[in-house]
């Protein structure tokens, strides 16, 4: 199971997300860094363990149809993560037509762009590649808030749609230290399994509280976890994290 530490921008900062209610986000007050600078977080992040991804989710284009706002603070994260050894840079950025031009920066330091459809984003009559663009490969997250599904109502249930990678994200849980998804992991496998689709990859999105719960999910065969507020606060540290990497990165 891949562990992707999350990075959630607003306004040029890493913020902490609370409950997916985005009026209520700050500046992150973490254990790692000194301050929300995203290369600051980014640097602390990746000193724990050597991730394969970092997700970022860039709230500002999210939420202001495509706002340039943080394109210059991805390009510095992207010479983070090279220096790291990150191979993946997923991103959220909703509807942004600049994807292609980040993509192409990273592609140029060696490392993928690999864009997130999140349903929330999605017009009733689009499907995900709609919005992937020139991507081949994409992840969707299908969007949740208290178990109500957000986005075009048929794309939950249409398993033919879903990418390879597929994130169950219960906003509803986000930073709020409430356990991971289980029931909607669970629901998802099961309409995947339905649909004929051995080969999508669950992600978990939310809630992850400590190695306990990387234990569950890994248990239940989740592909992946997104985790952010469990390693701000410590209760996922280097120790914690080893024996999902089998080494902790120097």
């Amino acid at each position: 199971m891949r562990i992707l530490p999350v990075i959630d921008l607003l306004d040029g900062h890493v913020v902490r997300a609370v409950a997916g209610e985005r009026a209520r986000y700050r500046p992150v007050r973490s254990r790692l860094a000194v301050d929300a600078d995203p290369v600051a977080v980014c640097a602390a992040l990746l000193e724990l363990a050597p991730f394969a991804a970092v997700y970022v989710a860039d709230l500002d284009a999210i939420t202001r149809d495509g706002s340039r706002r943080n394109v210059d603070a991805l390009l510095r994260l992207g010479a983070v993560v090279r220096r790291r050894g990150v191979r993946e840079l997923w991103l959220d950025a909703g509807r942004a037509a600049w994807t292609g031009e980040l993509a192409a920066h990273l592609a140029a330091l060696g490392v993928e762009l690999v864009p997130v459809i999140g349903s929330e984003s999605l017009a009733e009559d689009e499907r995900p590649r709609d919005l992937a663009a020139a991507h081949t490969d994409f992840a969707l997250s299908l969007d949740h808030r208290a178990g109500a599904f957000i986005g075009p109502p048929a794309l939950a249930r249409a398993a033919h749609l879903w990418p390879r990678r597929v994130l169950a994200m219960e906003l509803a849980g986000v930073g709020m230290r409430r356990g991971p998804p289980l029931e909607l992991l669970a629901t998802l496998r099961e309409r995947a399994k339905a649909a004929g689709r051995a080969d999508v990859e669950l992600h978990a999105g939310g809630g992850v509280r400590d190695a306990a719960d990387l234990r569950r999910l890994e248990t239940a065969g989740v592909a992946g976890a997104l985790v952010a507020t469990a390693l701000h606060d410590g209760s996922l540290d280097a120790v914690a994290l080893r024996p999902h990497f089998g080494r902790v990165a120097a």
